[in-house]
């Protein structure tokens, strides 16, 4: 309901309890990312393509987050 915050420490203990789960790891990227917090939203995300997710989208969203995190050699690699 728009707060990141709040939703990042309820990601938090989901993950310590499934810590395999792909679709915490996924919103944790987001909440992260809507936090601004570009490097730690690309581990999270890098986390999700670990757990078999290693689809398309799940690695542009990662060339973005790279970017924005300032990393344009890892943006480039994960194109």
């Amino acid at each position: 309901m728009g707060d990141v915050e709040r939703t990042e420490q309820a990601l938090i203990a989901a993950l310590e309890l499934q810590p395999g789960n792909g679709v915490s790891h996924h919103l944790m990227s987001w909440a992260l990312s809507a936090q601004e917090r570009w490097a730690e939203a690309a581990d999270a995300r890098r986390r999700v393509i670990e757990l078999d997710e290693d689809v398309w989208q799940q690695w542009t969203w990662l060339a973005d987050l790279e970017a924005r995190a300032g990393d344009s050699d890892a943006a480039r690699a994960a194109l």
